[in-house]
């Protein structure tokens, strides 16, 4: 893995390239080998390792980047099938400029600065899955692969209490902020460049949303591309999985079963640490690991069964300290922490996942029947909506949400999601001070499935997470379900591909038909992750916690300490995982504590001096573009 930091400004040569070699060595646990110094008039490039920069032509570049169609890049650029990736990509932009970003599949951040132009610009992927960072400092831009490298240059790391409480209130983040008031981050699929002190940005990636229909091929070409994605993540020696009893884990463990020989891969599934089914909601499972036991062996491959035992918010700690940034649903978090920790020992370099596969390759359910009403198919529709509800799976009420929710106001549309469908609303701002607290999300469809699923996953950003195991030696984390060309077929689907005579998601189903097994296709009921929490997590652990955050400035500036402590008093004796406990403890009070952990870590974070005039200045923004 690659890591890389650069200054784009004015100052004595030797100290800025000082200061780059030194955020190259803050990012030492983010990159291997050693690094590696390249400059020009007004620009210092460092990375580790030395191969992650290169000077080709007018070009600098750093990357960090995972190429997933290698092969037709250079076939296209006549180069050898050898080339370092940051060769592939120099040639490509020397060939094709900004456009070379329509072409791109994988995993990427880079710099491309031209010295003929004298501009700079900076990407990353599509979904985000490894991160960029950039400040203003000094009249000149900071950039790097990981927050702190940009203290290097001069920027502050003090804690933005405006986005954490955004954060905790499950706002998502559309824009360049991030947890640090001074410091923005590229977001998936944007575009950044400076030029002449002047900042602009724009996404580059705007996928079709258009119903395509053509052809009769779907199955097959479901089939082709996550045999492609799961190809393109694969590398030498031990593979790992995640396996769950859901669609997503299965279909991208099956898939490398027929990929891997069966001695090299090896599925993880987590598990509660006791029996925990009972007062579960409807429709939820805690325990999975029987139906995944059972995948596994279908597939032929081993399997193993973890059980956390952690304490959650020491998890917590760790990944704050890896992942620089805010870590919340520490039940959550601890036991993907611990899979990773199990891969790692195995000897795995690659933990493949289908995170986004609801979102994406396997979307589909009730909430697919707006696009019999967006395609303008009202016949069809009706015929659905019937079909739907005689499953007995749904019910009217459902339909009708799911089908017209979005022409409701917003607060009408609130209070009947949470009066029918036992909603929870995002507890974590209930344990923030009022002058912080965000106003609750609007959570209306547009009435377009597809465009509801774009909107979303370009509210994803997994970068800082995915660097912070690469950080703890632990494998490199793959999202199977986040390769850009499944995710550009994904959004093009017909609604009867979703949703067909009351059967979910029909594509799926009749595509992973061949390689898994049918008691996973036809299980009725979802996964409940960290349905144990309540096992992990004591009144004595929360009033500890609360006394260590309670100590910290900031902590007293954002949370509610009073409400937490509370909450602490009149803890729950029963009832978990129902909706007022679950929300008001599982998710609201331990999000707040994790943040209160976080601006602990930040608490002592410096403020820069004072930017040398002239200083950049964004350009004026458009639909398309935004500041930092």
């Amino acid at each position: 893995m690659a890591a890389f930091a650069g200054l784009l400004g004015k100052g004595e040569p030797s100290a800025r390239a000082g200061q780059c070699l030194l955020a190259a060595d803050d990012l030492q646990p983010y990159g291997s080998g050693q690094a590696a110094l390249i400059s020009a008039p007004g620009i210092w490039l460092a990375a580790r390792p030395a191969d992650a920069i290169l000077e080709h032509g007018p070009l600098l570049v750093a990357a960090d980047l995972r190429l997933d169609n290698r092969h037709e890049l250079t076939s296209a650029l006549g180069l050898s099938h050898r080339a370092s990736d940051a060769a592939v990509l120099s040639t490509a932009w020397l060939e094709w400029g900004e456009h070379v970003l329509d072409r791109l599949a994988g995993d990427f951040a880079f710099a491309v600065h031209d010295r003929r132009t004298r501009r700079l610009t900076l990407a990353r992927d599509v979904t985000g899955q490894l991160p960029l960072f950039y400040a203003k400092v000094n009249g000149g831009l900071a950039f790097a692969s990981m927050p702190n490298c940009l203290a290097r240059f001069g920027a502050s790391l003090r804690p933005c209490l405006r986005t954490m409480a955004r954060r905790l209130a499950q706002v998502p983040l559309a824009d360049a902020a991030t947890v640090f008031d001074s410091v923005a981050r590229v977001r998936p699929g944007e575009l950044v460049t400076v030029h002449d002190r002047e900042l602009r940005s724009r996404i580059y990636w705007n996928p079709s949303t258009l119903t395509d229909s053509r052809g009769a091929h779907h199955v097959e070409r479901y089939r082709a591309l996550i045999e492609e994605a799961v190809r393109s993540r694969l590398r030498d020696g031990p593979v790992a999985t995640h396996l769950s009893s859901g669609w997503d884990s299965n279909a991208v463990t099956a898939t490398a079963a027929r990929l891997v020989a069966p001695d090299r891969l090896t599925a993880f599934t987590s598990g509660p640490t006791a029996d925990v089914e009972e007062g579960l909601p409807r429709g939820r499972r805690a325990d999975e690991t029987a139906l995944a036991a059972l995948a596994a062996n279908h597939y032929g491959i081993r399997h193993e069964v973890v059980r956390e035992t952690d304490d959650p918010f020491e998890t917590i700690r760790r990944q704050i300290a890896l992942s620089q940034t805010m870590v919340l649903a520490p039940f959550n978090w601890s036991w993907w922490a611990e899979i990773r920790r199990h891969a790692a020992v195995l000897g795995a370099t690659t933990l493949l996942t289908g995170e986004l596969g609801n979102l994406t390759l396997n979307a589909g359910g009730l909430g697919s029947i707006a696009g019999y009403l967006d395609a303008g198919q009202w016949r069809a529709w009706w015929g659905e909506a019937r079909a739907a509800a005689q499953t007995g799976q749904v019910r009217w009420r459902g339909i009708l949400i799911n089908s017209f929710g979005h022409r409701l106001p917003a607060p009408l549309f609130g209070m009947v999601t949470r009066a029918f469908q036992n909603t929870v609303e995002p507890a974590g701002s209930a344990f923030v001070r009022a002058e912080w607290r965000q106003p609750v999300p609007d959570r209306r469809s547009t009435g377009s499935p597809a465009t509801d699923r774009l909107d979303a996953i370009r509210c994803e950003d997994e970068g800082a997470f995915r660097k912070g195991a690469v950080a703890a030696g632990e494998p490199m984390e793959c999202d199977v379900m986040a390769d850009r060309r499944l995710i550009e077929f994904a959004l093009t689907l017909p609604p009867d591909l979703c949703l067909k005579g009351g059967v979910m998601r029909p594509l799926a189903r009749a595509a992973l038909a061949d390689r898994v097994p049918p008691e996973i296709l036809s299980n009725p009921l979802r996964g409940l992750q960290g349905a144990d929490w309540f096992l992990h997590f004591s009144q004595a652990r929360a009033r500890a916690l609360l006394d260590e955050v309670g100590a910290v400035p900031l902590a007293r500036e954002l949370l509610d300490l009073e409400a937490m402590a509370a909450a602490a008093r009149h803890w729950p004796t029963g009832g978990w995982n129902s909706g007022p406990v679950y929300g008001r403890y599982r998710v609201g009070l331990a999000d707040a504590l994790a943040a209160g952990l976080f601006l602990k870590a930040y608490a002592d974070a410096g403020v820069p001096a004072a930017p040398i005039s002239p200083p950049l200045r964004n350009a004026p923004t458009s639909s398309s573009a935004s500041s930092s």
